[in-house]
C-alpha cells in the first residue's frame, strides 16, 4: 500500500509541475506575440506537406 501512495503522490507532483511549465510557457509566447504584431512583420505562413 506504501508503495502505490509515493507513485501516486510522485505523479501527482510531476503532474504539477509540467502543468506549470506549460502554463508559464504559454503565457511567455502569448505575451511575445503582439510584439511582432506591432513590428509590422508579417508571420511566416506555415509550411505545405510535401510527398
Amino acid at each position: 500500500m506504501t508503495s502505490l501512495v509515493v507513485f501516486v503522490l510522485l505523479y501527482a507532483a510531476l503532474a504539477v509541475v509540467d502543468w506549470w511549465l506549460m502554463a508559464r510557457y504559454v503565457r511567455a509566447e502569448l505575451a511575445a506575440e503582439p510584439e511582432r504584431a506591432e513590428q509590422g512583420t508579417a508571420a511566416a505562413p506555415d509550411p505545405q506537406p510535401t510527398h
